[in-house]
């Protein structure tokens, strides 16, 4: 086994981190996005072990969808954009890049952007419609309006892709959009900076419901938007019909936590 101690870079979509070195183990951690920076700690055969340098998550990933890094400057701040061959609505495809993917801009023009990222031995370049991207150091608290972006998107456990997401990448997504640094699982979102809401009567639009197992968002009237393997989607439903459903499967509520925003640290100095 060889040791490493560099630094590379996610240059697919995305790509599953898993929890051994093997592809068809089932055993998906969660995913890293395009541009993500990812520790390489040591190697085996074709797969890396490291750490995901956006929110410490440790793992096995594939060797091959990864390469050299570049300055990330940018993020993409809705649910894909295309990569496309030429700065033309009718040009070629050549890939897409998912929410909270990070890029390289090297130009910018009136409506595209020109990004910059290695394969191999090569340097390729492509353009991105600009206003699906803002800086990356860009920190703003509509976190809830990311979060509502995503609905319709299929439910996948340990999916992070915005082609499929479980209910605490849901979270995570929403608020590290917004530079703003999140956890990866509910266990440990629970433990984000803010308040405890002790009687459901006082909650209100933007607390985060945690159940074991299972985490969401409370929105106004009633309503509450999370993942879910029941419809298999991210969707709104009815609050109190959802609690008499997770009550049977996970138990009770175990916390409402009303997150205070600006106590989060920026993902992004």
């Amino acid at each position: 086994m060889t040791i490493y101690k560099d630094i590379t870079q996610v240059i697919k979509p995305s790509t599953p981190l898993m929890k051994n070195p093997n592809i068809n183990s089932g055993e998906i951690e969660t995913e890293c996005l395009f541009g993500d920076k990812f520790k390489i700690l040591r190697s085996k055969k074709d797969y890396l072990y490291g750490r995901l340098l956006s929110d410490n998550y440790c793992g096995w990933v594939k060797k091959d969808d990864f390469n050299k890094t570049t300055n990330n400057t940018h993020k993409v701040v809705v649910p894909r954009t295309f990569i496309y061959e030429n700065p033309n609505l009718k040009s070629k495809v050549i890939n897409y890049i998912p929410m909270g993917g990070l890029i390289f801009c090297e130009d910018v023009c009136d409506k595209w952007i020109k990004i910059i990222w290695n394969y191999m031995n090569t340097s390729l370049h492509g353009f991105v419609i600009k206003k699906h991207v803002k800086n990356i150091k860009d920190t703003s608290y509509n976190w809830l309006e990311k979060a509502k972006s995503l609905i319709g998107t299929p439910y996948k456990w340990g999916g992070k892709d915005s082609l499929g997401i479980d209910c605490s990448a849901l979270i995570q997504l929403s608020l590290q959009n917004c530079n703003l640094l999140c956890p990866r699982n509910s266990s440990d979102q629970i433990n984000l900076p803010g308040d405890n809401i002790e009687n459901i009567s006082l909650i209100r639009n933007g607390d985060l419901v945690f159940w074991n197992g299972h985490v969401g968002i409370y929105l106004e009237n009633k309503n509450f938007l999370h993942s879910n393997a029941f419809t298999m989607s991210t969707t709104i439903e009815n609050f109190d019909t959802v609690i008499k459903r997770i009550e049977k499967e996970y138990g009770p509520i175990i916390l409402i936590k009303r997150i205070k925003l600006r106590c989060l640290k920026l993902l992004y100095l």
